[in-house]
């Protein structure tokens, strides 16, 4: 028996997808690299980790002064199976959402009906919000059910990038 190196695949243990020690480690461990969503963070935590999604972040990373400051659509599958069930998944994505406005203290309001709709409306009417939310509701991680969750998605996002492109 021996360690795993980083570059090692781990065994079906740790899952079906082939995975390399270093990069499990970077998902799972307390502040790992790619540790960016965990619900246990505080709200300064994710505002660290993901406030240069805002446009002002967006402005502050070199090389990028000229930067126009985008858009970032939160797409939050609310059925994900690797979300642990006592999370409430509404909740999470509205902090994930707060944590990549520009406003400090959240205000970015979670829109209610069918994706695509009223969250990108809100983009447009909200001029000021950076990050806008997109609970797909019943949708699982990969978007694969229910069958209308991947066109959903799609559709969405469609909006959402022929609004953020009429800003720009």
């Amino acid at each position: 028996h021996r360690c795993a190196k980083g570059e090692d695949i781990l065994t079906r243990q740790y899952g079906f997808v082939p995975i390399t020690a270093s990069r499990f480690a970077s998902l799972v461990g307390v502040g790992g690299e790619d540790d960016l969503f965990s619900s246990d963070f505080t709200d300064q935590e994710l505002h660290d980790k993901l406030g240069h999604m805002a446009s002002s972040g967006q402005r502050t990373l070199d090389g990028s002064s000229s930067h126009p400051g985008l858009k970032t659509l939160v797409a939050f599958s609310m059925a994900d199976e690797y979300v642990p069930p006592h999370i409430d998944k509404s909740a999470l994505l509205q902090r994930l959402v707060n944590a990549m406005d520009t406003q400090e203290q959240g205000g970015a309001s979670v829109a209610s009906g069918p994706p695509g709709t009223e969250e990108v409306a809100a983009a447009d009417d909200e001029v000021r919000r950076d990050a806008l939310a997109l609970p797909l509701e019943g949708a699982n991680h990969n978007l694969m059910t229910p069958d209308a969750a991947s066109a959903a998605f799609v559709q969405a996002a469609s909006r959402f990038l022929a609004v953020a492109s009429s800003e720009v």
